[in-house]
């Protein structure tokens, strides 16, 4: 019994360092792709173009050479605004496809599964997920700032 016992024990403590192993490349492999990533989109009138890295932090503005004929600041303005709020949106969703596989519950055995008082890191995972999603949630339409 004491050896089925400690060998069932084992077998998973493998299983849980063969899936760490995979997870740390998987990771790796997603930190090099977030760190070059960028998302590059133009305004419908297409006078601004704005570009962003997979945070969300914008990283150029270009302007159209027409740009300013025929606009006024605040048409302008409202342009720069959508660029920026399209692509921070566009990178969102990159982000968030790249990161996908990193957050799937079915990964590993959890903590738990090896010793039953410990914490669950699935619950620790989906946390730090939705912490990420509430620090990059864009505001809607209607509540971004008015540019009057």
């Amino acid at each position: 019994m004491y050896r089925d016992n400690a060998h069932r024990m084992r077998k998973l403590f493998e299983q849980v360092l063969d899936s760490y192993d995979l997870q740390q490349a998987a990771l790796d492999d997603a930190l090099k792709e977030l760190s070059t990533a960028s998302t590059e989109m133009t305004s419908t009138d297409g006078r601004v173009t704005a570009t962003v890295n997979a945070a969300g932090v914008t990283t150029a503005i270009e302007l159209a050479d027409n740009a300013f004929r025929g606009a006024t600041p605040d048409e302008l303005s409202r342009s720069i605004l959508e660029a920026v709020h399209s692509a921070v949106h566009t990178a969102k969703q990159r982000t968030d496809q790249i990161i996908a596989p990193l957050t799937s519950a079915e990964l590993t055995p959890d903590l738990d599964d090896v010793l039953p008082d410990a914490a669950e890191i699935r619950e620790l995972r989906e946390s730090i997920v939705d912490r990420f999603d509430r620090a990059l949630r864009l505001p809607e339409p209607d509540d971004r700032p008015n540019t009057k």
